[in-house]
């Protein structure tokens, strides 16, 4: 078996003809967490609507290469889809509640899950309880009796990476898992989620807007801008010698909110001119 558990090259996504992600390359080892950062609107929630084949219909995606786990997803058939989403891929959304039928308890969400997973024989059907409790919610019969828009947002995403982590996926991705959440329950749940991973053995996407989040969480980091990866490498890469104007941008805008800033500090209005002429040195250097 090879430690290459995802191999994409060249993905594209466009809506009415207009290109949203431009041409992305990446692969993805067996067991590492791996970091997509940059700022709403550069492509980043659109690459893990586009790996997890949830892309609305006027999406057109295209790739050189799509393999998971060896086979062919670029090609792949509905069914086969349908076969590995959750047991070879689950995604965490920004909002829980999305996941969760809103006139169905959390018992109900638990046990479409684990009967689910009892199907696949993995193993006998676990006790929902349990797993809420083995997290830390001590509340857990409360939670399972009560409908999503009685929870919080933290509790809701915490009831949710337990449902992700039953099913035992090879790739969770997980799409800014702590938007709208104080400091603390953010904390908690980037937690949760790399106890999730180890406990499953499951590889990670996690995706942020926040550099210092990857830093503390991932393995390796790619810098996303316009629909590009612009800078991709370790953390102590990208955070001792970033090399991109928007990773450098990037890094500056998060430590201003460690420094106790009033304010974040915005990414700066020239940037862009920067960029271009980066790329332009980047270019003029590969052709040498």
């Amino acid at each position: 078996m090879t430690n290459k558990l995802l191999d994409v090259q060249d993905l594209r996504v466009e809506f009415s003809g207009k290109p949203v992600v431009k041409g992305i390359s990446f692969h993805l080892n067996r067991g590492e967490t791996f970091g997509i950062i940059g700022e709403s609107g550069s492509g980043k929630s659109v690459t893990a609507l586009a790996l997890s084949h949830l892309l609305p219909f006027n999406a057109l995606r295209s790739s050189q290469v799509f393999r998971f786990d060896g086979a062919d997803m670029a090609h792949a058939s509905s069914a086969q889809i349908d076969r590995l989403r959750g047991a070879g891929w689950a995604m965490i959304f920004q909002d829980p509640s999305g996941a969760f039928n809103p006139v169905k308890r959390v018992d109900w969400h638990m046990k479409q899950v684990l009967d689910r997973v009892a199907l696949r024989g993995r193993d006998k059907r676990a006790d929902p309880v349990a797993l809420l409790q083995a997290v830390g919610i001590e509340s857990a019969q409360r939670v399972l009796h009560s409908y999503p828009f009685q929870l919080s947002g933290g509790m809701l995403q915490r009831v949710l990476i337990v449902m992700v982590a039953a099913m035992r996926p090879k790739l969770i991705i997980a799409d800014e898992p702590t938007t709208n959440l104080d400091k603390v329950i953010e904390n908690q749940i980037l937690d949760l989620l790399a106890d999730a991973r180890r406990r499953v053995g499951a590889t990670v996407i996690l995706i942020t807007h926040d550099l210092l989040v990857a830093q503390r969480h991932c393995d390796r980091i790619a810098v996303m801008y316009e629909g590009e990866f612009v800078e991709t490498g370790t953390a102590a890469e990208l955070l001792g010698n970033p090399r991109h104007p928007y990773t450098k941008a990037l890094l500056e805008s998060s430590r201003s909110l460690v420094r106790g800033d009033e304010r974040l500090k915005e990414v700066p209005p020239g940037l862009k001119d920067e960029i271009m002429q980066f790329n332009a040195h980047a270019q003029e250097a590969d052709h040498a």
